[in-house]
This record gives C-alpha cells, structure tokens and sequence, in this order.
C-alpha cells in the first residue's frame, strides 16, 4: 500500500521535498506495513501522530546521533510529532492498479472537507482524460479495505477528503489476488507507470491550493511523469529477482551482499516478527527492517532530499559535521526527511521485560484481536526419503509374501513340538 496524506500547513520550502515550485501544501508519503493484520501499519502511526506520549525524553545534545530522540517507548525519530491530525486535509490510497479493469482505472472517494477544499475525484478524473490513463468513479457505495479506513474511523472524526485509487470497480479483477500466482505475469509495467504519473499530478494539483478545479489543473507541469525504465526496473526486482541492481543501488551494497541478502527470486512481501539474525554488539540489539521497507525508504529519502550535498562519504560518521538530519546514501551526504515508524498493534505497549509486551485493553477491540505469530526454532525440519524403482517395490512384496508362507507352516510345527515335550498332564 502506498498512501499520501496531504497537510494543510504550508510546506516548508528550505526542505521540500519537491523541487519545482514552492507548494502550498505539505505532502507526505506513507508505505504502511501489516495493513491486512487489521491495519496494523496506519493505525499505530495515525494513533501516535495524534497522541503520542514520551515517556523519556532524551535531547539531541545528549544523544549520540546528535538528532533528539524518545528513549520510552523507544521511538528513534520524533519528527512525526510535528504532524496534527486536524493538519491534514487529504489522503489518497493506491491499491492493484497492476491491471486495469477494462483499460481504466476508478477511484472510491468519502468527501468530509464540506466544500472547503477540492475534491479529489473530479481532479482524477480530469487529470485521467487528458492522459495517461482514464479514470472513472467508482459504482461501489463501500470503500474498498485500504489504509483510508483507519483515517475514515478515527475519533474524533477527520474534516479529510479521502480516496482509494484502484483498477477494479466494486470486485477485485484479479483472480490470482494474493495467491502464488500473483506474479510478474499478472501485471503490466505500463499500467503501474500511468498510475504512478497520474497519482503524481494530482497530487501537484492538490498542493497548489488552487480556488477550482480547472485551475489545480492548469497549474500541473506536462513535464511531471514518472519514469518508466526506472519503474519497470523496480517491478522486476520485486515480481522476478530480488537480487537485482536496482535494488543494490538504492541500499548502497554490492551486488554480492545482495546475494546474502536474499535469493533470486521474487520479493517477499510477506509481514512477520521483526527479521533475524539480530545483531549484537555493545549491550545494544540492531533489528535489521525487511529488505522492502529498506528500499521504499532509501528511496523515497533519495527522490525527495532537498540537499543533496557533494561531501562523498563512506558512512554515516562523515556526514556528521553537517548536522543530525544528513547521512550518508550513494556515497554522498544528503539530508533526509524519511523515517521509520513501528507497524505494532495500538494494543500493545512495550515493557521492561526483554521481549514481552503489555496488552493496554482500552485498545484492544473486535478489529484488532491482537495477532500472534507462531516462533518457529530454526532447527526444526523434515526428513524425506528417495521413492524407490517399481522393481523393488515388487521384490519386497515378494519376499513378504515368502515369509509368510514359511511361517505358517514352521509356526505348526514349533506348537506340535512344545505339545509333545512340555505339555502338562
């Protein structure tokens, strides 16, 4: 899932992330983990962007990254606090646009702004008519399940415009929709590309804040268009092999250490505990994220960096001069505006047992159950034997057939001959 809340304060043009003009509205982008385990991922960030409480704070002349952090519940970056929930005016969700029912594609939309801001559909919609691909609204009178959910059942509810860009109408079009057959197969490059560059537009139109439609629209650069080698690339390592050079570039690794990494074969998008082995060292425990979250974060933090310096570097210790936010990525400094967040049940609360949580019951509900997972020992296995030659099969059937033959007649004899020597009077 991708989603894109858009705020209503003013971007900050020092560090936007968007070079071509200075926006009026703030756009966010959001990967959300865990999204079918009851909406794991956009829940906990939406519920600690609205109430987060630090229990320990720790300053950034303190810390020893220089950047202030939270050190109970351990969150390693705060800059999510700077958001309000009242901030944000839109949220657009994607969801299987990899085939496009019919040749277009459709959007869900709940309009709670009361006219105060522009829809978003009949922005789509326009912006789908001119190209690249046409867009309709949806027939379906219930949102399809995407992150917008959590946004629609927030409390207290939300003055948002909310979406759900997809390629089917009301029923999924993919038969093979999160089966193993789900492949790179069941889906077109092309179709994904149209989508990225008019998802794209429409946020442009979004931001500039414009008094209608036809001006949002007017005031979109023809020029801005995803790139689709560079897409078609990245649905390759994901759908084919992971072990691709795309993906090794955007980690910054060698292509060896992408062989470590992962087999060549499709991407495992699968949500699980966090990844092993943990790496250890200096009484601290690094919990690696999984290899696509990795990427979509690298590359986000490279494609939208306002200021990507020309110190070359060769870890994050030579960009330390420059200030917290920078780090090293590509072999350059470059200062970065995307950050992890945890994707943990709002039921849960860590602990000061190593390993345990605390279940708050205040959260737990109908549509969060809390989800477990089983822990598997690595050494557990199975044995398999060779099926042997039809041959053998029969020579052993044989030889049983023999046996018993031989026994019967042996077995006669062994009780006529206890009869006659031990037999009692």
């Amino acid at each position: 899932m991708r989603e894109t809340p858009a705020l209503r304060q003013p971007a900050n043009t020092a560090q936007s992330p968007f070079l071509l003009t200075p926006l009026s509205v703030q756009i966010v982008f959001a990967a959300y983990n865990a999204e079918q385990w009851g909406r794991v991922g956009s829940r906990r960030w939406l519920q600690e962007v609205g109430s987060f409480t630090c229990l320990a704070n720790v300053s950034a002349a303190a810390s020893a990254t220089g950047a202030a952090f939270c050190a109970s519940p351990l969150r390693y970056d705060l800059t999510f606090t700077a958001i309000r929930p009242s901030d944000i005016a839109y949220v657009i969700a994607v969801d299987q646009v990899g085939q496009a029912d019919a040749g277009q594609l459709y959007v869900h939309e709940v309009d709670r702004l009361g006219g105060v801001s522009l829809p978003i559909s009949p922005i789509l919609t326009a912006l789908g008519a001119a190209g690249p691909i046409p867009v309709q609204p949806s027939s379906a009178t219930a949102m399809p399940p995407s992150p917008v959910t959590t946004f629609m059942d927030y409390v207290p509810a939300l003055s948002v415009d909310m979406a759900v860009l997809t390629g089917y109408n009301a029923a999924f079009v993919n038969k093979y929709y999160n089966s193993r057959f789900d492949n790179a197969s069941n889906v077109d490059a092309a179709t994904i590309t149209s989508a990225a560059t008019l998802l794209a537009r429409t946020l442009y139109a979004l931001a500039l804040n414009a008094g209608s439609v036809g001006a949002a629209i007017a005031g979109v650069p023809l020029s801005l268009a995803a790139n689709a080698s560079y897409a078609s690339s990245l649905l390759d390592c994901i759908t084919v092999n992971a072990q691709c050079a795309q993906f090794a570039q955007i980690l910054g690794v060698s292509a060896s250490y992408m062989q470590q990494m992962t087999p060549a074969a499709p991407l495992s998008l699968y949500t699980n505990v966090y990844m092993q082995p943990y790496m250890v060292g200096d009484n601290n425990y690094v919990l690696p994220p999984s290899l696509i979250s990795a990427v979509v974060r690298n590359a986000l933090a490279w494609s939208t960096s306002a200021n990507r310096t020309l110190v070359a570097c060769q870890s994050e210790s030579d960009c330390n001069a420059l200030g917290a936010s920078f780090e090293c990525m590509r072999g350059a400094c470059i200062a970065t505006t995307s950050y992890y967040h945890d994707a943990l049940s709002p039921a849960l609360t860590t602990s000061n047992v190593y390993g345990a949580y605390t279940i708050d019951e205040s959260q737990a509900s109908a549509m969060d159950p809390v989800w477990t997972e089983p822990y598997w020992s690595a050494s557990v296995g199975v044995t398999l034997f060779r099926k042997d030659r039809a041959a053998v099969n029969i020579a052993v059937l044989v030889i049983g057939l023999a046996l018993l033959a031989l026994s019967i007649p042996a077995a006669w004899v062994l009780v006529r001959h206890l009869d006659k020597h031990y037999k009692v009077p």
